[in-house]
This record gives C-alpha cells, sequence and structure tokens, in this order.
C-alpha cells in the first residue's frame, strides 16, 4: 500500500478545493488525476473510500491554511492504514 500516496491525495484535497471535489465526487477514478507512479489498487480505493469521503464532506471551505496539515493528519489516521 502506498501510503505517502494517500497522504498526498488527502493533503492535496485539504488545500485545494477543486481537487477535494474529484476526490468526492469521482474517487473511484482517482488514478485518473495522479501520476502515472502514484497509481493506487482498486483494493485500496475501494477499502478507503468511505472514510475519506465521508471526511472530506464534513471539511469547511476553505479550510484555513494553518490547519491544513492537522486535518489531513486527522483525516489520515481515521483510515487506520498499517
Amino acid at each position: 500500500m502506498n501510503n505517502t500516496t494517500i497522504q498526498t491525495i488527502i493533503q492535496r484535497a485539504v488545500a485545494d478545493f477543486g481537487f477535494r471535489q474529484v476526490v468526492l465526487y469521482d474517487f473511484e477514478n482517482i488514478n485518473n488525476h495522479i501520476q502515472e507512479e502514484e497509481k493506487l489498487d482498486a483494493e485500496i480505493i475501494d477499502a478507503i473510500k468511505d472514510i475519506l469521503i465521508s471526511e472530506m464532506q464534513q471539511l469547511p471551505i476553505p479550510v484555513e491554511p494553518d490547519q491544513h496539515e492537522e486535518v489531513s493528519k486527522t483525516i489520515y489516521n481515521k483510515l487506520n492504514l498499517k
């Protein structure tokens, strides 16, 4: 599992509202929106999709820049990845 890619997706979605829309409404096709070397397996996408979308739906618009790191870590930790 590529935890770094997942962290990057979360960080980008927290900071960039446009990319957050991709996560919210097209996460099944997230690989179309990231670099080739960062592609996620379908099993990983299915495993994290529901929690990730739920967390993204609760975020304020915008997330204040000084809160990006904290919010990103909180969401990542809720995924319970090992």
